[in-house]
């Protein structure tokens, strides 16, 4: 019989597993498992621990797959699979993270949201979601991203921030893990204003934007938090081909 290991205790990862014990699958006892079911957001350190638990033959689900994980895993006899790296999945991720944000600053913003200005760092699956989802509910969103990624957003009637404008925004949503632009934020962003840190990993310059009195949030895990049984259905999507393609 197969076995199953969800590191982290990701919401969406558990309920992904829990169709596939449906299946014929079960829980891992020792600490080893044919199939290990990572969240999206780990990082590659993260990673290579849990493709330690893996079985010769067996499984490993990351967000994407980088070429030294990759590696690390031929080595040993795994594949990893990047959710990511799929389209379907990367749109129904993108769809979760969008409404997930949002639902986070109805709940975290004094405020009500309509009206306010909005300013989104990044225009890929995720940030394009979010200005459309926060535009459809009433806020003025503006974009600052690469200048391809800004084309699009102008096609989509999101203008591209001036750093004049910064001060004027009253929420900032970061979907760019390492974002190069932050001392030009940091700088323009006014204080009481909001910082919604989105992409994995800590929020960029954080001590500076605490003394410059922004607030920040730290938001990791959204889909997992806000839409779990969607993502678990879009994962399984994902992993069925593999598993069937599976040895033994």
């Amino acid at each position: 019989m197969k076995t199953i290991l969800t590191p982290g205790q990701d919401p969406r990862m558990i309920l992904a597993a829990k169709a596939l014990f449906r299946e014929g699958y079960a829980p891992a006892s020792d600490g080893a498992a044919d199939l290990v079911l990572c969240p999206p957001g780990w990082k590659e350190d993260k990673l290579a621990d849990a493709a330690g638990q893996v079985l010769p033959g067996g499984i490993l689900t990351a967000g994407s797959v980088t070429p030294s994980l990759a590696a690390r895993c031929a080595a040993r006899g795994i594949r990893a699979i990047g959710l990511l790296e799929d389209p379907a999945y990367r749109a129904a991720n993108a769809l979760a993270t969008g409404e997930g944000t949002l639902a986070d600053a109805i709940r975290l913003f004094p405020r009500v949201l309509a009206g306010e200005r909005v300013l989104v760092l990044g225009y890929g699956a995720c940030g394009s979601e979010i200005a459309r989802l926060f535009a459809a509910a009433g806020c003025r969103v503006s974009v600052w991203s690469h200048p391809a990624s800004l084309d699009r957003a102008a096609r989509a009637g999101f203008p591209p921030a001036k750093a004049a404008e910064l001060p004027q925004m009253a929420l900032t949503v970061n979907t760019v893990p390492d974002p190069d632009f932050m001392p030009v934020l940091i700088g323009g962003l006014s204080p009481g204003s909001r910082f919604f840190q989105v992409a994995s990993g800590p929020v960029p310059g954080e001590q500076a934007l605490i003394d410059r009195g922004v607030v920040c949030y730290a938001l990791p895990g959204l889909p997992g938090k806000y839409a779990p049984e969607s993502e678990a259905k879009a994962i399984l999507a994902v992993l069925r081909p593999a598993l069937a393609a599976a040895p033994g």
